[in-house]
């Protein structure tokens, strides 16, 4: 079946509104920390809209469908985004031809918490140390009113850093924890179960009498591989892992 992928002409924008409560305290000089929850809603949301449902939609055999897709002619030039998304059929019932694009179909309902936590300490004559965790945990995650899908594929439901930062004179050495959890496979949610992901980052950094900063670092330094996925089609989601492995680089900042 031809098709052609077009901007919608009715497509709207998304809207959305957000509730959060936070609490922040520094119980010491040398702790402090935060505490928010989220609950943010997404309605009109923009999404992909494949054949099928344009064809389900116009024949009237699926609910939930986004305004505007039509039954086009089957005269009519394809290619055309005046006419918006739909399918044309001929005499006898056969496709001729999709349009189909973008649409505003749905919400999202989402509501998760957010952790800060941040040390420091003075260490005399061997500088300061500070540490920084955040965490994020998302309790749930609904589209359309449908099951929550909060820790399903592509949406581990806890991702977190910690930092860490020596400063010593002109010096530093920062290093960093990296943490995805645990989520379903794209392949088999009711079998497969990815394992988290966690790497470590360092970095050392001079800061010279003429105001350029120079770094060198090296990012994954365990060389770590991507969590598989047999349900995604490039072998990994590359929306949360990368397969660069150990990457080493040195940097130079001048500041004005």
């Amino acid at each position: 079946v031809t098709g052609f992928v077009i901007a919608n002409p009715h497509l709207g924008p998304e809207e959305s509104a957000q509730f959060s409560f936070g609490v922040a305290f520094q119980p010491f000089d040398w702790f402090s920390g935060s505490v928010d929850y989220f609950q943010p809603e997404i309605t009109e949301r923009i999404a992909n809209i494949g054949p099928q449902t344009i064809v389900n939609c116009v024949a009237g055999t699926q609910a939930n469908c986004p305004p505007g897709l039509t039954a086009l002619s089957p005269t009519a030039t394809p290619g055309d985004p005046t006419l918006g998304l739909g399918v044309a059929r001929g005499a006898n019932g056969e496709i001729l031809f999709l349009q189909r694009g973008q649409a505003s179909l749905g919400t999202i309902d989402v509501s998760g918490v957010d952790v800060s936590l941040n040390t420091t300490f003075d260490l005399g004559g061997f500088g300061t140390l500070s540490n920084e965790l955040v965490a994020s945990q998302v309790l749930s995650y609904e589209i359309d009113g449908g099951a929550d899908i909060a820790g399903e594929a592509e949406l581990p439901g806890v991702r977190a850093i910690l930092r860490t930062v020596w400063n010593y004179g002109d010096f530093n050495v920062a290093y960093n924890i990296n943490h995805i959890g645990p989520q379903d496979s794209a392949l088999s949610p009711s079998l497969d179960r990815l394992s988290s992901w966690t790497t470590h980052d360092i970095q050392v950094t001079y800061l010279t009498p003429y105001n350029v900063r120079l770094s060198a670092g090296v990012d994954n330094i365990g060389d770590k591989d991507p969590v598989l996925d047999p349900g995604e089609g490039r072998g990994f989601n590359l929306d949360l892992y990368d397969q660069y492995g150990r990457v080493t680089y040195v940097r130079a900042q001048v500041d004005f």
